[in-house]
């Protein structure tokens, strides 16, 4: 006979069961790698000249690791590494705590192998650090093979970790880290069961309506009162954002997204307010959750909301600010995105002013990037009732006015072919290289019919770089960066550091958040509001100047924008003025690259008018005496470059930029003679 008690017995079965499941293979448990509690193990890992140190503080749990850098010449890597050996199950996630203080540099963490040949990385290139306690995760999916003779086979095991700063932009910094776990994970998957939705509020009909797949099926409140709809996905599921499909007019104006993984303790991870938009598109990168709810605020129907559908975008649709607009522009109509988004390549010209560290770049459809990794303008026209864009005129593409090299102009110029409307963008750039420089867009129309027409010209300003998203070597190109839009007057706008001068008054102008609308679909779709300033804080802040223009019959038109490349210098930009300013800047060029007289016949003027393009392109690519390939993804000085591009300066005439590059390069050789193969405005580098 038992004479144990109950109580024992069920403790028993209890603590063989647990003990059961945690002796069954891949299940999920999670493991501390290193707490981080002191530097024991830890190495430092360094370039030359980069200055390091390494010490245990306080930490958001305990204490953590803290390490130092020091760029001295302004290039270079430094971070630390600690052999932690671990076998690789299918799936798997590390994370860490960190916190820093520092430039936006590169943060690379790196899995090494137990050869120390095969190097397995996250490579965070430009890295805005968190400067608050911060859990970072790593996703076996986020790993890639950086180098090694594996060849870029999947690793099994690896035997140390690092955590390494390159240089981006140079400077110094310093880094927490704390507590490291790894933790074995379900295979991935994109097959989830059918969520299960509910609504605390009465419905006109039934919440399952709203994941049917049938955007015929309507999910109808019963009134306008705060509406809350959760979504159960039974089990904890990984997204990369949500779409809300709203009934025509019907759609909330302001509403909150809300995470769970037990249903009880919510997270607010989204907020909107000021939505404009029937189709509500937003980014919710590496979400994982069991329970998602959406609180609806302000109808904007006076009965009730009403939702067609909701979707969940993959993972992969929300992992970068690029997928996600790729994702955007999928699902919309062609030219509301660039090009590049439909996945159609997107040739580009440059403009800039000799010796100038900046630039903008102008591409095949009329769109002007004011300046690095930052922002465009783009033109859209309505005429007769109809939108036109990139994707529905016809267009040409232009130096200037003459294909006579005597009379040539390095003036990059598009073309749209519009009924009786020839309408061109003319692109140059003036001022004092480093100090005063700007950039100079010229919108011209001219109507070529017997009749009036009325035109309503917008020039949209949006996050998006000419740039396109699959350049990324330096710097990723595709999506740019406004975080603050200001209309300051009838013809100044305001996007972060970067004024926008108009020669003429706005009829109207304004600016929006991402998450309110695609500011192409508002405009077309008449949505706008008088919305005069904004902050987006994923960057993706937008807006609208336009223009109501009437051409007679045969009359030409234009007005021209001002973007200084640096810090704002001007609060007005005449008509005069501006006139001047262009003509210098297209005139300059004429003087500096006509040394040279050609004497051959008519056939030869493109080549010679594409020769002085090319002399006029080293120009503009140089950053102060520096001599580089490119503006954006080669921007910095290679010596054989530089040599081979300085003899051809030399034989066309051009020679004090020749001397300017060779007394600036010299300035960075080693002390034993050697002579570093690239220099960039960190510094000088080896490869």
């Amino acid at each position: 006979m038992n004479t144990k008690p109950l109580s024992y017995i069920y403790l028993k079965k209890i603590v063989l069961f647990w003990f059961f499941i945690a002796s069954v293979p891949g299940f999920a448990q999670l493991r501390m790698l290193d707490s981080c509690n002191n530097i024991d193990g830890w190495n430092f890992i360094k370039s030359d000249k980069v200055v390091m140190q390494i010490d245990t503080v306080p930490g958001k749990i305990g204490e953590a690791i803290r390490f130092d850098y020091n760029f001295i010449t302004g290039t270079g890597y430094g971070g630390i590494q600690k052999k932690i050996p671990l076998a690789l199950p299918e799936n798997y996630e590390i994370t860490f705590w960190m916190k820093a203080d520092s430039p936006a540099n590169n943060f690379e963490v790196k899995l090494i192998d137990a050869s120390g040949d095969n190097v397995w990385w996250v490579n965070n290139k430009n890295f805005t650090f968190p400067t608050k306690w911060t859990k970072m995760r790593i996703k076996k999916r986020h790993i890639s093979f950086a180098w090694g003779p594996s060849e870029g086979k999947e690793p099994k095991r690896f035997d140390r970790i690092e955590f390494t700063v390159s240089s981006f932009v140079g400077g110094k910094g310093t880094v927490w880290i704390d507590d490291i776990t790894f933790e074995p994970l379900p295979p991935e998957t994109d097959t989830y069961p059918q969520p299960m939705t509910f609504s605390e509020n009465k419905s006109k009909t039934s919440t399952d309506l709203l994941l049917d797949q049938d955007v015929e099926t309507v999910w109808y409140s019963k009134n306008t009162k705060a509406q809350s709809i959760t979504i159960d996905f039974k089990q904890r599921r990984e997204l990369g954002g949500l779409v809300i499909d709203w009934v025509d007019a019907k759609r909330a104006e302001a509403f909150d997204i809300e995470l769970s993984d037990d249903g009880k303790k919510w997270e607010k991870v989204l907020s909107v307010s000021g939505n404009l938009t029937d189709r509500s598109v937003h980014r919710m990168a590496e979400t994982d959750t069991r329970y998602l709810r959406i609180d609806l605020k302000n109808a904007h129907h006076k009965k009730n909301f009403g939702i067609r559908e909701i979707e969940f975008l993959m993972v992969k649709d929300g992992e970068t600010p690029n997928n996600f607009m790729l994702f955007n522009a999928e699902k919309s109509a062609k030219g509301t995105f660039p090009r590049y988004f439909y996945k159609q390549a997107a040739y580009w010209t440059i403009s800039g002013v000799n010796n100038d560290t900046k630039e903008a770049l102008f591409n095949e459809d009329g769109m002007v990037e004011v300046d690095k990794a930052t922002f465009s303008l783009e033109p859209l026209i309505q005429m007769d009732g109809k939108w036109y864009n990139w994707a529905n005129v016809t267009t040409r593409q232009t130096m200037g006015d003459s294909e006579n090299p005597e009379d040539y102009k390095f003036l990059p110029t598009v073309s749209w072919n519009l009924p009786d409307v020839d309408f061109k963008t003319e692109v140059t750039s003036g001022g004092e290289a480093n100090t005063t420089s700007y950039l100079l867009v010229k919108y011209v129309f001219q109507n070529k019919a017997n009749e009036t027409r009325e035109l309503n010209f917008n020039i949209l300003v949006r996050p998006f770089q000419v740039n396109p998203y699959y350049q990324f070597l330096n710097t990723t190109g595709g999506v740019g960066k406004i975080k603050h839009l200001e209309v300051i007057d009838d013809a100044q706008l305001k996007a972060d550091e970067k004024q926008i001068l108009s020669q003429i008054p706005f009829d109207k102008a304004s600016v929006y958040r991402f998450n309110q609308g695609n500011i192409a679909e508002l405009v077309t779709d008449h949505k706008l509001t008088q919305q005069k300033q904004v902050v987006d804080n994923q960057g993706l802040a937008q807006g609208v100047m336009q223009y109501n223009l009437s051409l007679e019959p045969n009359e030409t038109k234009d007005f021209m924008i001002k973007v200084p490349y640096h810090k704002p210098t001007e609060q007005t930009f005449s008509a005069v003025e501006g006139q001047e300013e262009f003509t210098q800047a297209v005139d300059f060029w004429n003087t500096k690259i006509n040394h040279i007289k050609f004497n051959l016949p008519a056939s030869a003027n493109r080549i010679v008018n594409t020769y002085k393009s090319q002399l006029v392109y080293i120009l503009i690519n140089r950053d102060k005496a520096g001599i580089q390939p490119g503006s954006r993804s080669y921007e910095r000085s290679w010596i054989r470059d530089g040599a081979l591009t300085s003899s051809a300066l030399l034989k066309s005439g051009i020679v004090t930029e020749v001397k300017d590059f060779i007394n600036w390069y010299s300035g960075y050789l080693f002390d034993n003679g050697k002579v570093p193969c690239v220099v960039d405005f960190r510094g000088p580098r080896d490869g």
